[in-house]
């Protein structure tokens, strides 16, 4: 896997954005059946959920139904997101996976949840007060859903950590980001269909940035460890 993508040198982080789009579309190439067969299920997943939820809003005249179902369902969609994140990863490592695993975060479901609601609401917040503090604080914390899968870290932990991980690249990602809605867009152009090779490589080389920016931090820790 090539390291152009991504350049760390003195504390200085270099982020290409085609070049991270082009190796998630290699990544994606070379294995396009199995990985777009489990992006296949996760999207199924979610609209037989969302089905049921709308289901739910016509049959249960009370709402208290509704409710209770909704309050599930937002549990549960961080069940299977905490599970496409861990089988992502271990796409862009390389490893095997099986799309059983995107049931296999059961034990993360409320740390992620309530790490992702934390990272929602400060978003939000950041948007409502002046609207860049919102922009900034996505920026500087988008790692925090990587860790808490990947390396089973804690809420506070995981937004310290993220926020190094992040140091000095609020512009690149910036980029990055509006170079994924353009192969979005590709996608939708595409008849649609392209959207089955766009979202699965849109988020493979979100991971990947995620998985090329982690040394900046380990090798943090291991210089503090000896010293």
């Amino acid at each position: 896997m090539s390291q152009e993508s991504v350049v760390i040198a003195g504390g200085k982080v270099q982020i290409s954005s085609f070049g991270l789009i082009s190796e998630a579309w290699q990544i994606f190439k070379n294995n396009w059946t199995q990985i777009l067969g489990f992006f296949i299920v996760v999207g199924l997943v979610q609209i037989v959920y969302q089905a049921a939820d709308q289901l739910m809003v016509e049959w249960d005249e009370s709402g208290l139904m509704f409710m209770a179902f909704n309050i599930a369902s937002m549990f549960f969609d961080a069940f299977i997101t905490a599970g496409t994140v861990f089988v992502t990863l271990k796409i862009v490592r390389g490893q095997q996976f099986a799309v059983k695993e995107l049931f296999s975060q059961s034990g993360l479901i409320f740390k992620y949840f309530f790490g992702t609601l934390l990272y929602g609401l400060l978003v939000i917040l950041g948007l409502v007060l002046l609207i860049i503090p919102g922009i900034y604080w996505s920026l500087k914390y988008w790692p925090v859903t990587y860790l808490l899968v990947d390396k089973k870290m804690g809420i506070k932990e995981a937004f310290g950590v993220a926020g190094r991980m992040t140091q000095g690249t609020k512009w690149k990602t910036i980029v990055f980001g509006l170079v994924c809605v353009g192969v979005a867009i590709l996608g939708l152009l595409a008849l649609v269909v392209g959207l089955l090779a766009a979202v699965p490589v849109i988020s493979i080389a979100f991971a990947l940035l995620y998985v090329k920016l982690l040394p900046r931090v380990e090798q943090k820790a291991q210089a503090v460890a000896k010293a």
